[in-house]
């Protein structure tokens, strides 16, 4: 059994204190004590982990005397687990122990009694209190909260706030739970979303730029020494029907100069407009739904949490948020106050764009997309329009 094991047999109530998710063990001294002594175990890489130093930690609570109770939630085990960044303690536990024994080692902590000891999450009585610091949650799925809360401390390195289109898409795709996706939109969605995490490139586009910007291997120009060559005269540079490929393909650039490469562009960044305006799209990609019934559903709040902090990060890199190159009448580049004046308000648009679209985010982590459709189609498609342009080097 592992430490994940362990917590879930234990069935421990699931809390969120300021902005982190813990595993409430109460009764720490036994059922006949109060359920108000209670830990706080935090949930992070040590609940997670194959190790057993979290087992180690509450196995070694039972059937000792409250001296040896109070001198190991002091130490903690071996430096692995430690009080006050792995787990703490409530109050009434703490003011227990304090006041059983002064000789312990827990004493001599109480100088950082605030680093370590928590309100109450139950009184004696089993009901819940101190409710306006504590969220309670419902949801079991440890693993879940254990994402949110690393999250919490997640850092982006300067390369991918850099290619923010980049780790954006990347983002959703890796933190999604939509992974069987059967309808043809979601599908195109997710084709979407890795065309612009690859830096607007996939298989399709390279193999479409790769045959047609080498036409010329279309000739029937053949070698003379080929068993393939043909009478000059008679076939030339004409196919097997007869008919002249470069006449062809010249009567196709005079008809249309886009290459295939270029629509298959085009349709991508046309459907990432649909995409990034769709509420069906933040339904389905940003929530995580109940694997016994589909109709209930919470948002995907790591991923949420996630894309926030690529908002929040990347705007104090302060970028000009300008793409356009603004001449002169003439054509002529210049540096003067007026144009630069254009520049700035650009990039200030661009700013309140993603301002804008960050309430979407909102709108998804408070469950309230259906009430706000129609700003989401105005802040998604102004998103879309300029998330291909987010490449900084």
């Amino acid at each position: 059994m592992n430490n994940l094991q362990l917590s879930i047999n234990i069935n421990p109530n699931i809390v969120l204190y300021k902005d982190r998710y813990y595993l409430v063990i109460s009764n720490i001294l036994g059922y006949q004590n109060n359920p108000a002594y209670a830990l706080f175990v935090l949930i992070n890489d040590k609940v997670m982990q194959d190790d057993n130093d979290m087992q180690i930690f509450l196995h070694s609570l039972q059937g000792s005397d409250l001296g040896e109770i109070s001198n190991i939630i002091a130490e903690g085990i071996d430096e692995e687990f430690i009080l006050g960044t792995d787990y703490f303690v409530s109050y009434s536990l703490w003011n227990y122990l304090m006041t059983y024994d002064n000789d312990t080692k827990f004493k001599l902590l109480s100088s950082k009694v605030n680093d370590y000891r928590y309100p109450d999450y139950l009184d004696a009585q089993y009901n819940r209190i101190n409710t306006e610091v504590y969220g309670d949650i419902q949801d079991t799925n440890i693993r879940y909260f254990y994402l949110y809360n690393k999250i919490q401390d997640f850092e982006f390195t300067k390369e991918e706030l850099n290619n923010f289109a980049s780790t954006f898409c990347n983002i959703i795709l890796e933190e999604t739970t939509l992974t069987n996706i059967t309808d043809t939109t979601n599908l195109i969605y997710k084709y979407v979303l890795e065309f612009y995490a690859n830096k607007g490139k996939d298989n399709t586009s390279v193999i479409l730029d790769l045959i047609f910007s080498n036409t010329s291997l279309l000739s029937y120009n053949s070698p003379a020494n080929s068993c393939c060559t043909v009478n000059s005269s008679t076939a030339g540079n004409s196919g097997s029907n007869g008919t002249n490929t470069s006449n062809i393909l010249s009567q196709q650039s005079s008809i249309d100069t886009t290459t295939c490469k270029e629509k298959y562009e085009q349709a991508m960044f046309l459907y990432l407009i649909q995409m990034l305006s769709d509420p069906d799209f933040y339904c389905d990609w940003f929530y995580v739904y109940s694997d016994l019934d589909s109709n209930i559903s919470q948002p995907n709040l790591p991923m949420i949490d996630k894309l926030k902090k690529l908002f929040e990060q990347f705007k104090e890199l302060g970028y000009t948020l300008s793409w356009d190159k603004i001449t002169t009448k003439c054509g002529c580049k210049t540096n003067s106050s007026s144009l630069l004046d254009k520049i700035n308000k650009v990039s200030a648009d661009n700013y309140t764009i993603l301002d804008n679209y960050y309430k979407v985010l909102e709108y998804a982590e408070n469950k309230e997309i259906c009430n706000n459709k129609n700003k989401i189609k105005v802040y998604g498609t102004a998103f879309a329009n300029i998330l291909p342009y987010m490449y900084f080097v």
